[in-house]
Order: structure tokens, then C-alpha cells, then sequence
């Protein structure tokens, strides 16, 4: 698949866990167009224009499409189809007071049973000091989503892991990161301050920390 947007620049989507399907790869790339403004609100996306823009066939274009609507980052409007949406402030509030909730119980259950995670999560922050110092916000991005990700993973609850992924971590680091550059310095901080906790297994003030530092990511 060949797009020039997704040649310039290093993506701010980066997964190494797992390959993914071409609809991911062209949710993806739609994302990031969406994220870094290249996408605006109203602009239209039709199916055809992308998937010739993407050599691609218009079937991955049309799941991509449904899983970004779910997303809330499109909307179907009448007698014009598929059309980005404005994201509100608002909408990312709500979505990181949940994620708050889940990860707050997470982090306090891994500190609580296995604090050595903490060795990893500040290996997770040495690496986001190197991006911050590069102003490297796809690598920041990436980073982040490991950090939270090895919190939910080590809290061994495959449900709450589930939860979880359905919120998109990734994807919405990357829309609440572009609407408030400048960031990084803090976010940095605050994933040391959790780390730490972690390690030495202070169960409550690593739910404090993380809490903190999620409700005060959407200003």
C-alpha cells in the first residue's frame, strides 16, 4: 500500500507487537491525517479517492472507515457520506476520566503484587527522555502507550485489558499531544512519579500519581 503521507514522516502510530490487517494500516494512516490536521473537520473521505490514493481496494477503506466512526473521529452525514468530526475538548474529558478509573485500579493492583514492573517502567521513561529531548512526538507516543500498556497488562486481568484497548490509548494520546504541544516536559514527569511508586510498591500513591496525571491531560 503507498501512500505519501505516510512516507514523509515517521507515523505517529507505531506497533510492534503484531502485524496488522490493511484496514488497520488504512484506519491508521486516516488517523494520523486526521491527528496532525492534514484532515480537517469537514473534509470528506470517500472511498474510492482513498483506496486509489492507497492502491488498495475499496473493502479495507470501508472497515477502516466504520472502526474511525466508532472511534467518534468521522460521522456519516446525509446526502454527503463519511466526513471528519470535530473533536471536542470535551469528548477526550470523558473518554480519559474512564481510562482514569481503569488504570488508577490497575496500577495499584501491580504495585501491589509485582513492584518490580517499576524496574520496566522506568526503562519505559529513560527512552521518553531521549524523545523529549529529540521533540520526537511519534516516539513520545509510542512510548506512552507502552508505559500504560505494561500497567494494564501486569494487573492480569484479561477483561480489564479488553476494556481498555477499546478506548484506543494510542490513537488518543496522539489527538490530545497535537492539541496541546508543549507537553512532553510534564508527561515525563508524571510517568517517573508513577514508575517510582511502582517500585517501591506503594500501591495508593501509584493510583495517585497515574490519576493525577491522566485527569490533568485534558485541560
Amino acid at each position: 500500500m503507498n501512500s505519501k503521507h505516510s512516507q514523509e514522516s515517521r507515523p505517529l502510530f507505531e506497533h510492534a507487537v503484531k502485524p496488522m490487517s490493511l484496514s488497520d494500516q488504512v484506519k491508521e494512516q486516516l488517523a494520523e491525517r486526521i491527528v496532525t490536521g492534514d484532515l480537517k473537520p469537514g473534509d470528506r473521505l470517500i472511498e474510492l479517492t482513498i483506496a486509489k490514493e492507497l492502491g488498495t481496494s475499496q473493502a479495507p477503506v470501508r472497515e477502516a472507515l466504520r472502526q474511525l466512526e466508532a472511534l467518534g473521529l468521522i460521522e456519516y452525514r446525509r446526502n454527503r457520506g463519511a466526513v471528519v468530526r470535530d473533536i471536542t475538548t470535551e469528548e477526550l474529558a470523558e473518554i480519559y476520566a474512564v481510562r482514569a478509573e481503569l488504570e488508577g485500579y490497575a496500577v495499584s493492583r501491580v504495585a501491589g503484587m509485582c513492584p518490580e514492573v517499576g524496574e520496566g517502567l522506568l526503562s519505559l521513561c529513560q527512552e521518553m527522555e531521549l524523545a523529549v529531548g529529540d521533540n520526537d512526538v511519534a516516539a513520545f507516543v509510542t512510548l506512552n502507550t507502552a508505559f500504560h500498556r505494561t500497567i494494564i497488562e501486569g494487573a492480569g486481568n484479561g477483561t480489564l485489558l479488553k476494556v481498555w484497548e477499546t478506548l484506543d490509548i494510542q490513537l488518543r494520546t496522539a489527538m490530545n499531544t497535537a492539541q496541546t504541544p508543549g507537553s512532553l516536559d510534564k508527561a515525563l514527569k508524571d510517568h517517573r512519579r508513577i514508575a517510582r511508586a511502582v517500585k517501591r510498591g506503594a500501591a495508593e500513591a501509584a493510583r495517585a500519581a497515574l490519576v493525577a496525571h491522566i485527569n490533568g491531560v485534558v485541560r
